[in-house]
């Protein structure tokens, strides 16, 4: 059985080498086995008005570390991907994606993240703990104290 277990940290971080960022986060872990190939989940980034109007660059990303149970192998683990679904869409120019996250202003909306199992694993499972997190970064100027980001679970 697939349990996921989410944990949502919100939070300014400002590290004086970086430009200061609000960012959120959901976590959780998650297990594939060849009778539970795949795994996914709904989210959904938002950012308010303050954020919006002075804040610099907005992103929504995937993270994950994945162990398949029978030791190392020459690849991956799994295949991961975060895709933008109905709300998300920018116009020509105002976000960049990939297969695990997306840049710009027009990152804000839902997204699904899906684990697959790899079909070259015959046995064993794969352990993933994994991360969706939203952030903006203030580089032209000071965390505009009520700029908020949330990422949440939609489904």
């Amino acid at each position: 059985m697939l349990t996921a277990t989410l944990v949502l940290a919100l939070g300014a971080v400002a590290a004086s080498c970086s430009p200061p960022q609000i960012e959120s986060r959901v976590a959780g872990s998650i297990r594939l086995d060849p009778t539970h190939r795949t795994w996914s989940r709904l989210f959904e980034f938002s950012a308010n008005e303050a954020a919006l109007r002075s804040g610099g660059d907005i992103g929504v990303g995937l993270g994950f570390q994945s162990q398949w149970s029978e030791g190392a192998h020459e690849g991956p683990d799994v295949i991961a991907t975060l895709s933008p679904i109905g709300g998300v869409s920018p116009s020509p120019g105002s976000a960049t994606y990939d297969d695990r996250g997306c840049s710009g202003p027009g990152c804000i909306g839902r997204y699904e993240i899906e684990f697959r199992w790899l079909p070259v694993l015959k046995t064993g499972h794969v352990d993933i703990d994994w991360n969706v997190e939203g952030s903006v970064v203030f580089a032209d100027g000071p965390v505009d104290d009520e700029a908020e980001v949330s990422v949440v679970a939609a489904g």
